[in-house]
């Protein structure tokens, strides 16, 4: 899908960036991209949005500046058809598409004539025209996006109120949303959903000249603060590839160049046991303090803002991969879920130093994830006495100081370091 973005400075057509995903992605290394001649629509015409339900079928729309009417697009059997639009008004176009199966989709746009959105439905072969709710007296459409044939979303600006356009499709009936609240002049452009439940919608907000962002969770939209790019920048479409990772394109006009926003949640370490210091950074999390979990385990939470979490795995588990939980308390948030995120390590012993001794001597033992509570380490069979047992609980970096026990004949013997109820490694120890 795509919008045509327009400001006080510059009208840029934006192709939509799942589109552009899928092709670059299936050929970046054996295809290329190459012009394809488009069909016969008017002398003055242009295309902003494109959608594809099989590498074989698929749609694009526009406007025909000409007829002043909007452009639909047919792809089917290799070839590009034009397809006659319903009649909406004397004067309108559509910027965007969406399809959730190749017999059901929508398009939008903008009705200049009369200051509203577009809304075009395509079912059982046909394109009409489904008449907006009522939002104001000057109003436009950018975005559209559905999560199955029966409930969708679609974005743009309500310029009578300085503030953005939600529309929501449920039941059958396009209903207007109240907008959250980001500043006293913005609209979204781009929309997109992973599930009914998890969305975003990206746009500008023009009092503080940036990207603005919203997330939809628990049947809420929250406006969340972007990140700092430049003092004048926008944001035009967004595109998640789960619900926890993420892209946003737009330009920046203060340095002339296109902005790249990753959204996803950077959990650091990745790795580590019971006594690891986990710190997840993002945005969205809310100031009151919420609950993070590694399966259905609860961590400590040492420190909690609505861009960073600490927190302590303080209870041991077994050495597995495990989703990581985060539900936070703000309202209207869902619990976040990013599945196999943290991966609890059992001990890894590197070296140890002397690795022979006679009995009474001391030794230490290197590696990683032996946990900061104190475990077990035997020779031979023997519980060792342990001098020191620590543990970097962001690293994993761990030592242990231990004496070779007595009443051990000379010989070559297993020493074993288990950290309690996660697991052991060993390595050879010659008592002398």
């Amino acid at each position: 899908m795509g919008v045509w973005i327009i400001s006080s400075k510059k009208r840029v057509l934006v192709s939509f960036l799942a589109f552009i995903i899928l092709l670059f992605s299936n050929s970046l290394v054996y295809s290329q991209w190459t012009s394809v001649p488009p069909p016969s629509v008017s002398t003055s015409w242009w295309l902003g949005g494109v959608y594809f339900t099989s590498p074989s079928e698929g749609w694009a729309v526009g406007g025909d500046d000409k007829n002043q009417i909007g452009v639909l697009l047919h792809y089917s059997g290799g070839t590009w058809t034009p397809v006659p639009p319903p009649s909406v008004s004397s004067d309108w176009l559509l910027g965007g598409v969406h399809f959730t199966s190749s017999s059901e989709g929508w398009a939008e746009g903008t009705d200049n004539s009369n200051q509203r959105g577009v809304l075009l439905h395509y079912s059982g072969g046909m394109w009409t025209s489904v008449p907006p709710p009522d939002v104001s007296t000057d109003w436009i459409l950018w975005g559209v996006h559905f999560t199955s044939p029966s409930e969708g979303w679609a974005m743009g600006g309500d310029h009578s109120n300085h503030t953005g356009v939600l529309l929501h499709y449920s039941g059958g009936t396009w209903t207007s949303v109240p907008p959250p609240s980001v500043s006293t002049d913005w609209e979204p452009y781009g929309v997109y959903f992973t599930s009914s439940d998890e969305g975003w919608a990206a746009g500008y907000d023009n009092i503080n000249h940036r990207g603005a962002l919203l997330h939809y969770s628990g049947g809420t939209w929250i406006s969340v603060p972007p990140p700092t790019v430049s003092t004048n920048w926008w944001l035009s479409g967004v595109y998640l590839t789960s619900p926890t990772e993420g892209w946003a394109v737009g330009a920046d006009d203060s340095n002339h160049v296109g902005v790249l926003l990753h959204f996803g949640y950077v959990i650091s370490p990745k790795a580590g046991t019971i006594g690891t210091e986990i710190t997840i950074t993002s945005s969205g999390f809310g100031t009151r303090k919420g609950k993070v979990l590694i399966a259905t385990t609860s961590l400590k939470i040492l420190d909690w803002s609505d861009g960073l979490i600490r927190c302590l795995l303080s209870r041991a588990l077994p050495p597995d991969t495990y989703d990581l939980t985060i539900r936070p308390q703000a309202r209207g948030s869902s619990p976040i879920i990013i599945e196999n995120a943290f991966t609890v390590k059992a001990p890894e012993i590197l070296s140890v130093d002397p690795s022979h001794g006679a009995q009474g001597a001391g030794s230490t033992i290197r590696g990683n994830f032996f946990g900061t509570k104190k475990g077990k380490v035997t020779l031979g069979g023997k519980t060792c006495k342990v001098l020191r047992w620590t543990m970097d609980p962001t690293t994993g970096v761990s030592e242990i100081d231990f004496v070779v026990p007595k009443r051990l004949d000379p010989g070559t013997y297993e020493l074993i370091v288990t950290t309690t109820k996660v697991g052991s490694d060993t390595a050879d120890f010659t008592v002398e």
